[in-house]
This record gives structure tokens, sequence and C-alpha cells, in this order.
């Protein structure tokens, strides 16, 4: 008997043991929403998909595209279908969802900066406000600097502004709901030419828009991705483009790549890449809002920047052999990782010590030349933009 009695303890304390290391039953948030048309019809049996901005949950974004059931299966509230009438309710939890994610295995949405995506045929979409799921702390912060009159928005862009002003939950849930407008949009109308004004046809054009994540690639959660190929005088189209600010990429042709040299927006010349474009809207009438946007891309399928230069050392003699590389960014300032690590072209001095190299973009930030038993010499400064034309440099000795 008191063997058993014993057991019993060991197994009820076990029990205990095992209670107190679960975690606790997490809390959540509800926010109730309504999909409708610009007209205000309702938009009945339509995916919504959640976007947050954190890494995490771009991590989530990515298990519940993937095909793999494992990991999709683990991602609850992340996708929804509007009723009859337009509406579905969301659930976001009051827990970090990393550390969520590592006590029960479920990816579910937590505190973060969220948004609502819809895409509909024949539309350019929806996108909700920004949704601020905020820690208790935060929350009253938040709460705080708003009822003061300061700009309680984390980030300032376009996806923060007006419309699209957060939306902050609290345990309470809102008697209104959250609507979102599904949009017409707009066109994009362009042309492709070479340098010499020839039509360039045949190449592929990709347009999106880009909720700005939180990612080291400057990009990040790519919205209403549209692709298409220009016909043979080089004019391509896109519609039902929704109308915020957008991007514009050339993508890579079996002639070699596509280096944008210059830009013509409307009936304004860039002579740069100008792939970033926002609409123009009228401030007190909707219907002067622009609807169309023409485009005029120029291209070259050779790099035309020439840098060139010669390379001695401190007694004036030449140094042969030493390796030059130009480092290139398609903007200025760089908007993106691809933009301070992708774009270098290489050379070699010749034996009189002389490199000439010719590179696709304008925006040269720096110009390194290594040689054997020399210190490296960087030629500038961050933010520093070469024109094209001659550098000399001159190497010490190690």
């Amino acid at each position: 008997m008191k063997q058993w009695c014993r057991v019993a303890i060991l197994f009820f304390a076990g029990i205990a043991t095992i209670a107190s290391q679960s975690p606790a039953p997490a809390e959540y948030r509800e926010v109730r929403c309504r999909v409708v048309e610009e007209a205000g019809w309702p938009v009945a049996n339509t995916e919504v998909v959640l976007y947050g901005l954190n890494r995490e949950a771009l991590n989530a974004r990515s298990y519940v595209e993937s095909t793999d059931r494992k990991f999709s299966e683990k991602c609850h509230g992340w996708k929804f279908r509007t009723d009859k009438d337009g509406y579905f309710t969301a659930s976001f939890g009051k827990f970090v969802l990393y550390e969520h994610e590592q006590a029960t295995g479920m990816i579910e949405p937590g505190y973060g900066q969220f948004y609502f995506v819809v895409q509909k045929a024949g539309f350019a979409g929806g996108v909700s406000r920004e949704l601020l799921n905020l820690n208790d702390e935060d929350l009253a912060m938040y709460q705080k600097r708003a009822q003061a009159g300061c700009d309680s928005s984390e980030v300032n862009d376009e996806w923060t502004k007006g419309e699209f002003a957060p939306y902050l939950l609290t345990d309470q849930c809102a008697t209104e709901p959250l609507t979102i407008e599904v949009k017409r949009g707009i066109e994009v109308v362009g042309q492709i030419q070479d340098t010499t004004g020839r039509p360039v046809p045949n190449q592929d054009v990709d347009l999106f828009l880009d909720l700005h994540a939180d990612s080291h690639t400057g990009r990040g959660n790519e919205i209403f991705d549209q692709q298409t190929t220009s016909d043979r005088e080089g004019r391509f189209r896109f519609k039902h483009v929704y109308p915020n600010t957008l991007h514009l990429e050339l993508l890579n042709h079996s002639e070699g790549p596509p280096y944008w040299i210059k830009t013509r927006i409307r009936n304004r010349w860039v002579d740069a890449v100008e792939d970033e474009i926002t609409p123009r809207f009228d401030e007190w009438d909707s219907n002067k809002d622009e609807k169309s946007i023409p485009i005029l891309i120029v291209v070259s399928r050779q790099p035309i920047y020439r840098y060139f230069g010669k390379v001695t050392d401190s007694t004036g003699h030449p140094v042969a052999g030493a390796k030059v590389e130009v480092r290139c960014s398609l903007h200025n300032p760089p908007r993106t990782y691809e933009d301070d690590r992708d774009y270098n072209w290489q050379t070699k001095t010749d034996r009189d010590g002389y490199y000439s190299v010719r590179v696709g973009w304008r925006f040269v930030s720096s110009i390194w030349i290594y040689a054997d038993g020399y210190r490296d010499n960087d030629s500038g400064v961050e933010e520093d933009i070469f024109a094209p034309g001659r550098y000399d440099f001159t190497l010490t000795r190690k």
C-alpha cells in the first residue's frame, strides 16, 4: 500500500512538473474586417492574406505558401476567406511570435506590424491599414503619444499615411469593422528603346509594390507582382496597378543584361534608373487623380561608362597586374542590399600600370586597387559618387 502511494505521489508530482513547464494559455486580440469594392459592394468568398513586417512573419508567409504540409499546417491565422457579406475575423496573439513558436510549435501572428492583402481578378487589389499589435507597455506608450498629438508610427512611408494610418489593436474589439477597399487601379504604359532610339522587343518587365518588411535586402513583402514582355515596338502595358508607389525591374535577357541608362517619366527626363514611381493624387478631387503613367526606358546591351587611369608606387613606377575593382549602385543613394553588394566590375593594370574598364551603372561609390606587397587603396568614403573619367592611384608598400 505504501509503495502504491509512493508511486502515485511521484506520478502526480510528474504531472505537476510538466504542467509548470507548459506555456500559459495565450491571450488574443480580435479584429473584425470587411472587404468591399470601391463602390461599396461586399467582396464575398475571397481569400485574404496577412503579411507581417518582422522576419519571423516573413518566414511564416513562406511556410503558408509552401507545398510542404508539415510547415503549412503549423501556420494558423495567416489566410482567411470572406463570407457572403465580405466579413472575416482575425486573431493576434499577445506574445512574441518566435517565442510562441518555440513553446508550442505553432506559427501564429503575435506582436508586430501587419497588413491584410486581397487580390481579385479584374482589380488592382486591396491593402488594409497598417495593423499594430503591441505589448501592453508599448501600447500604453503609443496611446500616450497619440493623445499628445505625436506621430506614433514607427515607419514614415506611403503605407502609413492617410488611408493607411495605423490601426491599433487593443483587448476590446472595435464595434466598427476594419474596411479593406479593393481598388480598380491605374495603368502603367511604357516603351523600351536602345541608346540609338530603336525599340527593344522581347524584354521582360516586372512590376510590383513593396510593404517594406524588416529585411536586410532593402525590400520585403512584395505584393501585386505583374510581369509582361515588350512587343516588337518595345512597348509594354500593365493594367490594374495598385495606386501606390510601384517598382519596375528589367529582367535578364538571353542577349545579356539590359543596362538601364536613363528614364523619361511623364514628360521629365532622368539621367539614371528611375524604377520607383509614385502616382499623383489630387487632394480635393479624386476624379483628377492620375489614371495612367507613361514611361520611356533607355537601355544598352553593353556597359557604357568608362573608368580609366594609372596605378603607380610611391616612387612613380607603374604597378603591373594590380587588380582594379569598380563598385557601382543602381541608385543614389543605394536603396537595396544588391545596390551595395552586387554591382562590381574588375580588371587589371597592364605592364605600364594602366587600366580601363567599362561599367553598366553610373553611380560608382568606390574604386579599389589590390596588388601583392602593397596596401589596398580605396578611392573614397561611403556616399561618394565618382563620375566616369580618369582616376590615378598611388600605392604604398606594406
